[in-house]
């Protein structure tokens, strides 16, 4: 095969702007020094968290992105095993099943609300936060978020809580749950 001659390639190499993963691939492998300024690099770190947190409660808002992740899953408070473990015994283990389930469906309707609150926390972290992040532990974005929107988050999420329980019929079930083990129980549970 024969090349033309006189002509040459114009073609460019294509060319992308980094991604949050090559800029944060940089900075640990220590190659920062390739012209990134910090704001490039806090940058880099907003937008690897913000599709992290997209991701994450899009996964969670899910069917089952509660129910079917131990990590994260709904179960009785504490102070309710005594009622799950009796009820279970007593063969309805199916209404503590319908609470959890009901419960866990209900975190579900709610959690693709929680995406703006930490997109604002993100969007508001400083060059200083970013590089705690990075040069901080494994856990150092969590804490960050956590310090930034448990209040926003608690806030926020009361009322939700409270109409996605009762779009997914989670007070129903917990109700019926609660008075069933009343019923054969000699120290009675408040349902509320």
């Amino acid at each position: 095969m024969k090349k033309a001659t006189g002509s040459s390639d114009t073609t460019k190499p294509a060319t992308t702007a980094p991604t949050s993963g090559t800029i944060i691939g940089k900075v640990f492998n220590g190659r920062s020094g390739t012209g990134l300024t910090q704001e490039d690099v806090a940058e880099g770190l907003k937008q690897a968290l913000s599709q992290g947190v997209n991701r994450g409660t899009s996964q969670l808002a899910s069917v089952d992105g509660f129910l079917k992740n131990a990590a994260v899953k709904v179960l009785l408070p504490p102070e309710l095993q005594q009622v799950e473990q009796s009820l279970r015994k007593l063969g309805m283990g199916n209404l503590v099943d319908d609470a959890i389930t009901s419960m866990n469906r209900a975190a579900e309707d709610a959690a693709g609300q929680a995406a703006p609150i930490f997109i604002n926390a993100i969007k508001q972290m400083t060059i200083q936060d970013g590089f705690a992040i990075l040069k901080g532990s494994d856990t150092s974005a969590t804490s960050y978020l956590r310090n930034k929107t448990t209040a926003p988050l608690t806030d926020a999420f009361r009322p939700v809580i409270q109409g996605s329980l009762e779009k997914v019929g989670a007070t129903k079930y917990w109700t019926t749950m609660i008075n069933a083990y009343n019923k054969v129980s000699f120290k009675k549970v408040n349902p509320d």
